[in-house]
């Protein structure tokens, strides 16, 4: 199933890309008034900047998380469609020639 808003199944790689990117943010909000810019477009970009950034962020860890079946029972995935994550990149072919 895909969503709009992907989330990692680790609550702390929630928090640390919201971390990551919150301090972005105070940092570009920081240099905005540093450098005289308006409040309304500092504060908008502010905003854009942690909502893009968190979104990222989060879709890069789930799509290097390990989210096959298999795998979490112990046993390897056989199935080309159940791969999930790094390995589904790349699915094993049955002939390279």
């Amino acid at each position: 199933m895909t969503t709009l808003m992907p989330l990692p199944r680790s609550t702390f790689l929630i928090v640390l890309n919201l971390a990551i990117a919150l301090i972005v943010g105070a940092i570009g909000f920081g240099v905005g008034f540093a450098q005289g810019q308006l409040a309304q477009t500092v504060v908008l970009f502010t905003v854009i900047t942690v909502a893009a950034l968190f979104w990222f962020a989060n879709y890069v860890a789930v799509a290097f998380e390990n989210r096959s079946t298999g795998a979490a029972e112990g046993g390897e995935a056989d199935a080309v469609g159940s791969l999930v994550g790094v390995r589904s990149v790349w699915p094993p072919t049955v002939c390279l020639s």
